[in-house]
C-alpha cells in the first residue's frame, strides 16, 4: 500500500515529463487552435512538417501556413468543437509548396474544455510520412463538389467510411482504423447509402473515385 500511495504522488509529475517529451522532442506534431481555427501554439514537431518556424504558425489557420486553399482537418475541427467528441486516425495526403514529395498526414482531434465543460479549443497530434497509395481525402480535393456532389451532404465521419469502403475494407477493419465498433460502422454505411441513393459497393467506388475521395493509384503497402 505505501508503494502504491507513493506512485499516485508522483502521477503528475511523471505526466508532466511525458507531455514534455512528446511536446518538444517526439516526431509527433502537437498543436492548439482555437474557435475561429487559428493557431495559438505548436511543437518543433508540427512546425518542421510545415517547413516554417512556431511563431510563423502562430495566429494563422492550417491552410495559411501550408500554403493551400483548403484542408480537410478544417472541416474536422469544426466538428470537433461542435460535438465536443474526438476524432481519430484521420488520414488525407498533402503536396505542399515547403515539401517536394507527397506526405500522408494522420491526425488526432482532441476537444479541449473549459470549466463549464464547453469546448474552446481543439488540440491535434499529428504524425506524418511519406504518401502509399491509395490515400484519403487529398488536400487540393476534398471530393465535396467534383463528380458525385452528393458526397458534400455526408459528414466528415461518413466520408472516412466511404473511402475506407471503397477500399474494400470489411466494416471490422473500418472501425479498427476510425476508434469506433463494426456495428457503427455498418450504421454509418447504410446511412450513407441512402443519402447517396446508390445500392451497391462498386457504385460507392465509382463515386468515391470519381470525386477525388480515393485515388486508384494500387496499393503499394503499408
Amino acid at each position: 500500500m505505501p508503494d502504491v500511495a507513493k506512485r499516485t504522488e508522483t502521477t503528475p509529475e511523471l505526466r508532466k515529463e511525458l507531455f514534455d517529451f512528446v511536446f518538444f522532442k517526439s516526431p509527433c506534431g502537437v498543436g492548439i487552435c482555437d474557435r475561429s481555427l487559428r493557431i495559438i501554439e505548436v511543437n518543433p514537431a508540427w512546425a518542421q512538417m510545415d517547413g516554417r518556424s512556431p511563431e510563423e504558425h502562430v495566429g494563422k489557420t492550417v491552410p495559411e501556413v501550408l500554403g493551400v486553399e483548403a484542408c480537410p482537418v478544417e472541416d474536422a475541427m469544426k466538428e470537433v468543437l461542435r460535438t465536443g467528441e474526438p476524432i481519430y486516425k484521420l488520414k488525407f495526403a498533402a503536396k505542399i509548396p515547403s515539401r517536394q514529395a507527397l506526405l500522408q498526414w494522420t491526425v488526432n482531434l482532441i476537444p479541449i474544455k473549459n470549466a463549464a465543460g464547453e469546448t474552446t479549443h481543439v488540440g491535434s497530434f499529428t504524425l506524418a510520412s511519406p504518401a502509399k497509395g491509395p490515400y484519403l481525402i487529398p488536400v487540393e480535393n476534398d471530393g465535396l463538389d467534383v463528380g458525385g456532389g452528393g458526397l458534400k451532404k455526408l459528414s466528415l465521419r461518413q466520408r472516412q467510411v466511404v473511402a475506407l469502403l471503397a477500399q474494400g475494407q470489411t466494416s471490422k477493419e473500418i472501425g479498427a482504423k476510425l476508434g469506433i465498433s463494426p456495428h457503427t460502422v455498418e450504421t454509418h454505411r447504410k446511412n450513407i447509402l441512402k443519402i447517396l441513393g446508390i445500392h451497391s459497393r462498386s457504385a460507392l467506388v465509382r463515386l468515391a473515385m470519381r470525386s477525388g475521395l480515393i485515388s486508384n493509384t494500387p496499393n503499394q503497402g503499408t
